[in-house]
This record gives structure tokens, C-alpha cells and sequence, in this order.
């Protein structure tokens, strides 16, 4: 049991140094090469993003780790509940896109950089389909951990290559 919680602890911590460190590689990168205009609306992108990414999860990190947690025998439980999770956060995802893309598109202020606003509803669709909640309720942190620094490390050697 300790060696669990030791292994799980440690791959969370993984995954907050990630979050830390990556963004701010990234801001003094992007803020440098893009300048504040432009930066200015990769913020405004990554801000949607991260309130989608609240709105999407719905509680579901909390109440489902819960579930999962306690009914991890009962495999026909847990699949309906992996299916109800998902077409709940398609459902508040296709709300969240019915809010902010007649935002980008009427009110003219993003006329320039539409398409950087578009593209991010795209990590909005994906965040649907990572399900940490279900790693932690069955307590297999490293496998998550794993696939969220390689994905943020991606990221940020894709950001360096192609900006």
C-alpha cells in the first residue's frame, strides 16, 4: 500500500513540475519571438482554454476518481461510467464551442487571428478524452504521468520548431 501511494504521489508531482516549468519556458519564449500583440491573443486563447478545460471537466476529477475508486471490481460499472463521462463532457464541450465561436466570429475584435482561436477548441476536444480521473481511481498515476510530460514536451518542441 505505501509503495502505491509513494508511486502515485510522485508521478502527480511529476505532473506539477511539468505544468509549472513548460508554460513558463513558453512565455518568455513566445512573449520574445510573437511580441504583445500578437502574445496578447495566444493568452486570450490559452485562457478560453482553461476555462473550457473547468467547464469540461465538470467535477468529474473528483466525483468519478471517487466512483471508480470504490466500484474498481465492478468492470460493467466502470465502462458505463466511462461512457456517461464522455458524453457528458461532449455535451458541455459542444456548449462551450456554441459560447465562444460566435464570440470569435461577430464581434470583429478577432478578425485578424481567427484562426488562432478556432485551433483552440481543438485541446478543448482532446481534454474530453484524457481520463486522469480514472487513472487516479485505480491508482496507476505513472501511466497518466507518463503520457501528460511526454504530451507537454511535445508541445513545447513543437512550439520551438515550428514559431
Amino acid at each position: 500500500m505505501k509503495h502505491r501511494i509513494i508511486n502515485n504521489s510522485l508521478a502527480l508531482g511529476l505532473i506539477q513540475i511539468a505544468n509549472y516549468i513548460i508554460p513558463f519556458v513558453l512565455l518568455i519564449y513566445l512573449g520574445n519571438l510573437l511580441g504583445a500583440d500578437l502574445y496578447g491573443y495566444i493568452a486570450l486563447s490559452h485562457s478560453i482554454m482553461v476555462l473550457s478545460f473547468v467547464l469540461t471537466d465538470f467535477g468529474f476529477s473528483l466525483s468519478a476518481t471517487n466512483k471508480i475508486s470504490k466500484f474498481r471490481t465492478n468492470k460493467s460499472f466502470i465502462a458505463e461510467l466511462i461512457g456517461g463521462i464522455i458524453v457528458i463532457k461532449l455535451i458541455v464541450y459542444a456548449l462551450c464551442s456554441l459560447i465562444f465561436l460566435p464570440i470569435i466570429y461577430f464581434s470583429g475584435a478577432f478578425d485578424e487571428h481567427e484562426l488562432i482561436l478556432i485551433l483552440t477548441m481543438f485541446p478543448i476536444f482532446t481534454q474530453c478524452f484524457t481520463p486522469l480521473w480514472f487513472f487516479q481511481g485505480i491508482e496507476k498515476m505513472k501511466y497518466i504521468a507518463a503520457f501528460m510530460i511526454f504530451s507537454k514536451a511535445f508541445y513545447l518542441f513543437l512550439v520551438f520548431i515550428f514559431i
